[in-house]
């Protein structure tokens, strides 16, 4: 994948652009903005959430736009700013760069397009990511909640998360809202902010299986639980090499 790097202006401010040449035109600072597709009617849906994702179309297919907003109490005083300490730093860069390091790698994962980094003022930045859209898909937690989700994607969900470990990939929000399974019941993992590469470790692993587990348990709580399913998954997680 050939990546490249470009200046932009917008709106007064400053900011820089990483872009896969190979897989998307030029882009300018205004097509990480939702207004810019609204006005050209190419939003396609507006997944759930805090209003930091949009589907939309681009000239190569639909992309999912995401946005970095903050949560919590801070976003009454603070929507979208974070602390600039460096273009290379921001975590719209770090997760394209991750994304493009797994999707080299062959893993399921979103196809990084573009993200953008704009300095506000000398301390403060806001961010985006532009990431080709995975067709047909739902999440697990989705799946789960229409049927009892088969056993052999349980299996499947288990040899991939190995897979990813394998590799040294360490999800920073691992949980059932953050699997795909499309209609061939193939798994991906997606939203990797925070995420990183990192030394193969049975601690960090464990805790990435744990955080996975509890999410499960907050979506399935009691007799929901999909404890046949978990424990399918586990062993597949263990057996896979």
């Amino acid at each position: 994948m050939k990546v490249n790097t470009i200046s932009s202006k917008y709106n007064g401010h400053s900011g820089r652009i990483l872009y896969a040449a190979d897989a998307i035109a030029v882009p300018v600072a205004e097509q990480f903005e939702l207004g810019y597709w609204e006005s050209r009617d190419q939003v396609i849906s507006l997944p759930p959430g805090r209003g930091s994702a949009a589907v939309i179309e681009v000239a190569s297919g639909q992309a999912l736009l995401k946005r970095y907003l903050r949560g919590g109490v801070i976003a009454r005083l603070n929507k979208s700013l974070y602390a600039f300490t460096g273009y290379s730093r921001s975590r719209a860069f770090r997760e394209f760069e991750l994304l493009q390091t797994m999707h080299g790698l062959g893993l399921p994962v979103p196809e990084p397009l573009a993200a953008y980094c704009e300095v506000v003022g000398v301390i403060a930045y806001r961010q985006a990511l532009l990431t080709r859209m995975i067709a047909d898909t739902e999440t697990l937690a989705e799946r789960q909640q229409k049927q009892p989700v088969a056993e052999m994607v349980w299996k499947s969900i288990g040899q991939t998360i190995k897979l990813f470990h394998q590799h040294g990939i360490c999800h920073a929000d691992l949980n059932a809202n953050n699997i795909l399974l499309n209609n061939q019941n193939q798994v991906f993992l997606v939203d990797f902010d925070k995420s990183r590469q990192r030394i193969a470790s049975e601690d960090w692993q464990k805790a990435n299986l744990q955080r996975l587990r509890r999410s499960l348990k907050k979506l399935f709580p009691g007799d929901n639980f999909p404890a046949t399913g978990w424990g399918i998954l586990q062993t597949s997680y263990m057996e896979s090499k």
